[in-house]
């Protein structure tokens, strides 16, 4: 290890985390997460986002968050990806939820900011679905809908391609599946699509894209999990599309829930999470010495010469861990879902 570099907690009321992490083009490297403070329901996490030097020194760090009255937070945020911009800026993208959005019923979504070289707000952007009614087959179900961003790259002609999962709208209910969308260079959506694949009872198997590339020659990349249906496994599931997000006659290709744009006002703050003191070096542990290899014995009756080292016993192998089938899989936490139900 060269370096380790930790920051935060702020006292016993300010946490903090990171989700992603770029190397910078000058050596440093730039991190963007959450900080939050800790309550006994979900935590309304914000935006962070560091700057650290190639020695891992901290240079700055920013807060953003939505306030509301008396300067508190009003918003779940939290940043999932960055990449450092072709101009020297950053780029990050998370998801972003409003409990007061959508006559109360909540607005939750998609997450996209620009930061200068110092990491100032410039613009951001937010798109939601707002909310969706259905029939679970017992009454009528509302839920706030909006896709949420895993990943997130930078385009040739400045805008951004998001990747991740978006609802899918049902009859009788509302399932995640992979996104894929492209944004201009101030932000604003130019396409999106949903991907993926289906049961033979037409339900769908594919839940996220948890990254994405450029391609070569053109278009974009996306990989994430989807179920085989007979094997009840998962295994990975990649697309390849042309600049509009589309991948020719692919029946694998469907068309988004549409969404509207948010300002999600999100305003710098300061978290001011101190950078810890690095542990101290631990002295390196010197090897015990080898032990003496033991002489031969005699037997008794035959004087033959025998080695008595006892064989060493077979180093079992590593088991593999059973794959869990996705109906045994518990479903991953939503802090953000969470909190705007709670609210």
């Amino acid at each position: 290890m060269q370096w380790q570099q930790d920051l935060g907690p702020a006292g016993s009321t300010t946490q903090a985390y990171f989700n992603a992490v770029q190397q910078t083009a000058d050596g440093g490297y730039v991190a963007a997460g959450a900080y939050y403070a800790p309550t006994s329901g979900p935590a309304p996490t914000q935006v962070l986002v560091a700057r650290f030097g190639a020695d891992g020194s901290l240079a700055w760090q920013h807060g953003f968050a939505t306030l509301g009255g008396g300067g508190a937070p009003a918003s779940v945020a939290d940043a999932s990806s960055i990449i450092q911009t072709s101009d020297g800026g950053y780029a990050v993208a998370g998801r972003w939820g409003n409990s007061t959005f959508n006559g109360g019923s909540g607005a939750p979504g998609a997450l996209l900011l620009r930061l200068d070289a110092s990491g100032a707000l410039q613009w951001q952007q937010a798109c939601s679905g707002g909310v969706y009614c259905f029939f679970n087959g017992y009454s009528e179900t509302c839920t706030d809908i909006g896709p949420v961003s895993y990943s997130l790259h930078q385009t040739p002609d400045g805008g951004y391609v998001l990747a991740g999962d978006g609802d899918l709208q049902l009859t009788d209910s509302a399932p995640i599946v992979p996104w894929l969308a492209q944004t201009d260079a101030s932000g604003n959506l130019l396409w999106q699509h949903f991907y993926y694949q289906t049961s033979t009872a037409g339900r769908p198997l594919s839940e996220d894209f948890q990254a994405t590339a450029a391609a070569p020659g053109g278009g974009f990349l996306a990989i994430g999990p989807t179920l085989n249906y007979s094997t009840q496994k998962n295994q990975l599931y990649a697309v390849h599309t042309d600049s509009s997000g589309l991948a020719g006659t692919c029946a694998d290709v469907h068309p988004a829930t549409p969404l509207q744009a948010i300002n999600p006002k999100l305003t710098a703050v300061a978290p001011s999470l101190p950078p810890a003191p690095p542990p101290p070096r631990l002295p390196a542990r010197r090897s015990p010495p080898s032990p003496r290899p033991s002489a031969p014995s005699k037997t008794a009756d035959t004087g033959d010469k025998r080695d008595s080292r006892k064989a060493q016993p077979q180093k079992p192998g590593l088991a593999r861990p059973a794959t869990r089938s996705r109906s045994a899989a518990p479903e991953p936490a939503d802090p953000v879902r969470e909190l705007l139900q709670a609210q």
